[in-house]
């Protein structure tokens, strides 16, 4: 009975270990997937936002050359390592599409979010 009880525990485990591994594979984002993003995003510049993000998926050493007086102004980003995301973050500023504030460790946090819900019209209703 009690290799039986150790027996059954463990396939439990490895049950659970498993189905864990597996929802974990699933909900990882794959890069070529961020285009939809983007385009919902930049609708309006969809077919200039795939072109400069596919040529980053395609071969992200000519982008950085092909993009590297763009990316100059980027420098707070480890350009040879850049992320999808962040090729995103990149495209929507350099049009005017996207905008960052971080107010993290801000005395006066509360506040700064309080202006930027006013100034986009937020309600938090």
């Amino acid at each position: 009975m009690k290799y039986f009880l150790i027996a059954f525990l463990t396939i439990i485990i490895l049950g659970v270990l498993q189905a864990f591994r597996n929802k974990s594979k699933n909900s990882l984002i794959k890069e070529s997937d961020l285009v939809q993003l983007g385009e919902l995003l930049f609708p309006s510049m969809r077919l200039e936002f795939e072109s400069f993000f596919n040529s980053y998926l395609n071969d992200k050493k000519s982008f950085l050359t092909e993009n590297k007086e763009l990316l100059e102004e980027y420098d707070n980003f480890e350009l040879e390592k850049l992320k999808a995301i962040e090729v995103i973050y990149i495209y929507g500023d350099s049009k005017n599409k996207l905008w960052m504030t971080d107010w993290r460790g801000e005395e006066n946090a509360r506040e700064i979010e309080q202006f930027l819900e006013s100034i986009l019209q937020m309600d938090k209703g």
